[in-house]
């Protein structure tokens, strides 16, 4: 019997049935029915019709309620410290030691002095406070002269002499700091053969310039290298200059820079913006007149970090404050691009800026200068661009172009006034120079080190023939070594090519061109004992008696020695 579907109560009666049904027929199916003598078995087959009850389900859908939320309990609390006493204490540990690190024992003061050939004392003494990250302070006097003669030549003695001194404090990411000093430059003017001259006397007196200069710097600055930190640097000098022919210069500079450092791009890294402003003030006087006058500089700037690239972008305005105002700007572009980090890096450059011309400036640059000078305005643009970068963390190189727009270039001239034109004066005039430069430096560990430089300059004037007194190429090599930290060679090499200085011939400009020159030096110091050292230094090795200004011939090979002693 099949079904499909049955309820609990139905299959419960159907197997009861089943079972009496089986019970009954097992009970008589062994008699025999004697009515008619015969055997019959008879199957009752009836239909089965299954149903289902209907079911009742409970319909009932789950519902929320929300309640207003209740405001958390104030929770109060206080903290009391208790400090526990611990009767262990630890042995003073050794430092550990990094190499290159300082010697332990510290000088205070190093002092040298010595003699050389053509009657050459020297002299000087440094005196510092001890290392301390907070304070720093310090005095430097320094003496050298020389009282030979230049053979043929008129008297050629000299003297330098500086005494300064220094401090700096250092505090909550800020500095301070000024320093005070006094120079003295003596020269004589021996550009010329007296015996030229034999209708003339010359006194030495005559001949002799000395130029002092009194000092004083001024610095307050913040150092604060927060992501968003603001700083600023506030600087001030003043000098004042005179020599022995009623010629001064009183020179005043003041700035004010401002810088805060922003994450514009969210790239986490620095960006700055600010402003830079200073005023450059000049106060000259001869014999015959004065000047007042200077230059007022603004610069606001963005410095912007976005690592391989770096950009600053500015723009400059120069106003020049005389009877003579006006004003100029120059677009500032500088930007960097690292290519492969620390080895290459591709740069170029927008610059430019105003300068007066000052007595200062020229007299360290040429000493032999005339008293008087028409001193002016020069203004700059300047185009560059080159490589830089790193090999193996021990070769560094910087190789590169630049092209430069002068207005007013100042140019040293002989003074064609005096019969033995033995002083310069000043020529000015628009150039084009476009310059091609090299550096590489070397440096193993610390005890061996090389650098050279190379720069080759072309001159495009326009009214002048040459640059006069410019060098067409210039080259220069220093290296050290230290041989077990007792004995340090040291060896110099410097060149100039392609100079021209100017002449006349039956009142036509002649150019000139003077002998390119090498001088050569070597140096060495051995140190006797920890405080004891001796020294000595020979200079123009090649004994050339070079002209680096025309009719000035330099003293040709000559000796330095002399001792050092820290204490």
């Amino acid at each position: 019997m099949h079904c499909k579907m049955t309820n609990k109560n139905q299959l419960t009666k159907m197997i009861v049935a089943m079972i009496a049904a089986t019970a009954i027929f097992s009970f008589l199916g062994p008699l025999k029915l004697s009515g008619q003598g015969k055997n019959e078995e008879v199957n009752i087959i009836a239909p089965y019709n299954p149903t289902v009850t209907a079911s009742q389900k409970i319909n009932r859908n789950p519902k929320m309620v929300f309640s207003e939320p209740r405001p958390l309990p104030e929770i109060e609390y206080e903290i009391n410290t208790m400090k526990i006493s611990t009767g262990v204490t630890p042995d003073n540990p050794r430092p550990a030691r990094v190499p290159g690190e300082p010697r332990k024992d510290l000088y205070r003061s190093h002092i040298r002095a010595g003699f050389g050939t053509y009657i050459t004392p020297y002299f000087e003494l440094w005196v510092n406070s001890l290392q301390s990250d907070d304070f720093n302070a310090g005095a430097h006097i320094g003496h050298l002269s020389s009282f030979g003669e230049i053979k043929n030549y008129a008297k050629s003695s000299f003297s330098n002499t500086i005494a300064e001194a220094y401090a700096s404090k250092y505090f909550n990411n800020n500095s301070i700091g000024g320093k005070i000093y006094y120079s003295n430059q003596t020269v004589h003017r021996y550009g010329f053969m007296p015996a030229d001259f034999p209708q003339f006397t010359f006194d030495d007196k005559d001949l002799r310039q000395a130029f002092n200069k009194v000092g004083l710097d001024f610095n307050l600055a913040s150092n604060n290298t927060e992501t968003d930190a603001f700083n600023y640097a506030i600087k001030f000098q003043g000098y004042h200059l005179f020599d022995r022919f009623e010629s001064t210069e009183t020179g005043l500079f003041a700035g004010f820079d401002i810088a805060k450092k922003t994450d514009l791009f969210n790239n986490r890294r620095s960006q700055e913006t600010g402003i830079k402003l200073s005023t450059d003030y000049y106060l000259n006087k001869d014999s015959i007149s004065d000047y007042k006058g200077g230059i007022v500089s603004a610069t606001p700037f963005i410095d912007l970090d976005l690592k391989p690239y770096s950009i600053f972008i500015g723009l400059k305005f120069d106003y020049r404050m005389d009877t003579a105002s006006k004003l100029h700007f120059y677009p500032l572009i500088r930007a960097e691009a690292a290519l492969i980090e620390n080895t290459l890096t591709v740069y170029a450059a927008l610059d430019g800026g105003s300068k007066r011309i000052s007595y200062d400036r020229l007299i360290n640059e040429n000493p032999f200068v005339n008293s008087i000078l028409p001193l002016d305005y020069s203004h700059t643009y300047e185009f560059s661009g080159g490589i830089k970068g790193r090999i193996a963390e021990i070769v560094d190189y910087d190789a590169g172009a630049e092209f430069s727009l002068v207005d007013n270039m100042p140019m040293f001239v002989n003074d064609t006034a005096t019969i033995t034109q033995n002083t310069f004066d000043l020529v000015y005039d628009d150039a084009g120079i476009f310059s091609v430069f090299g550096e590489l430096g070397f440096r193993s560990r610390s005890d061996f080190g090389i650098s050279m430089k190379a720069a080759y300059h072309s001159y495009a004037m326009d009214n002048e023939e040459k640059a006069w007194h410019k060098p067409s190429l210039e080259l220069s090599l220093n290296s050290f070594y230290v041989i077990r930290e007792k004995l340090t060679l040291n060896a110099g090499l410097n060149s100039f090519q392609g100079v021209y200085a100017r002449s006349f011939v039956n009142r036509k400009v002649v150019p000139v061109q003077i002998d390119g020159w090498f001088d050569l030096s070597l140096g060495a110091e051995y140190r006797i004992t920890e405080q004891f050292s001796a020294f000595i230094r020979l200079n123009n090795l090649l004994n050339n008696g070079y002209f680096r200004w025309y009719q000035y011939p330099v003293q040709k090979f000559n000796v330095l020695a002399g001792l050092g002693f820290s204490f």
